[in-house]
């Protein structure tokens, strides 16, 4: 079994539809898919523009979460999760019916009130990828990238950031400016004693 789900749930909440999901361990995973319809047994969309990062092989826990923002109030949606495997290989589970009512979306250019570190996109990626963060107070902040082994490969923020969203790029190369080779990379965000992880891949 490639991925042992112990929860798969939607609910609506301020600004669209949040999907979760947990699983037990996972074995070859290299990410998930989500499909939105709006029947049952209707025609399912891919809603995410890329990949969301699995952990490849694990015996541990881990949660996901994935906000459909393009929701309209007074409609019912089905959502599908698909694992999808080292092969190429999808899974589907479920499909969770969410009826969304009163939702408002979230304002452009809102502040974000809390300290948060953005999946990477594209993922898997080649050459580049983009990373977004937020301060929930301004700081200094530092997020760097490591390989599978703990080992620093690029500093790409260390410095004194204001409240609000930021975005920063990684072109594949380590401190000396050299590529780095394909596979799984830790980044990792620092501010004011928090500490916030996140996987990529690099595929090329």
């Amino acid at each position: 079994v490639p991925v042992e789900l112990t929860s798969f749930a939607a609910q609506a909440v301020a600004g669209g539809v949040e999907i979760t999901w947990a699983t037990a361990s996972e074995t070859e995973n290299l990410g998930y898919n989500i499909y939105r319809a709006n029947e049952e047994n209707g025609t399912y969309a891919k809603i995410n523009g890329s990949l969301i990062a699995g952990q490849g092989n694990s015996a541990e826990t881990t949660n996901y979460s994935f906000v459909d923002a393009d929701v309209v109030s007074g409609t019912t949606y089905y959502y599908k999760l698909a694992d999808v495997n080292y092969s190429g290989v999808q899974t589907f589970h479920g499909p969770l019916a969410v009826t969304v009512s009163g939702v408002t979306g979230v304002a452009e250019g809102a502040v974000p009130t809390e300290f948060a570190l953005g999946q990477n996109y594209p993922n898997p990626f080649n050459p580049t990828t983009t990373i977004e963060f937020s301060l929930a107070e301004a700081g200094h902040a530092k997020l760097c990238v490591y390989n599978a082994a703990g080992q620093l490969v690029s500093e790409l923020v260390n410095g004194q950031y204001a409240v609000g969203s930021h975005t920063v790029k990684w072109n594949a190369v380590d401190g000396n400016g050299n590529r780095v080779a394909s596979g799984l990379y830790l980044y990792r965000l620092e501010t004011g004693g928090k500490v916030m992880q996140k996987k990529l891949v690099l595929m090329k």
